[in-house]
């Protein structure tokens, strides 16, 4: 999904998804973003799988 920085707001960037739709984000996740910059964000399924397992691993390793 790719969003344009509409503008920044004190400690919040302001996102346009589509044509009048905006979200906000702490603009500590995207330092260095200017106005009209393209954000791209995906998922990325691979590093989740080796979190959880990790995650669980931990888990596992203190309560057994």
């Amino acid at each position: 999904m790719k969003l344009t920085v509409d503008r920044i707001e004190g400690e919040f960037a302001v996102l346009e998804k589509d044509i009048g739709r905006y979200v906000q984000i702490p603009v500590e996740l995207i330092p260095d973003a200017c106005e009209g910059d393209i954000i791209d964000i995906s998922v990325c399924k691979d590093d989740a799988g080796l979190r959880k397992k990790r995650i669980k691993d931990l888990h596992d390793k203190l309560f057994n």
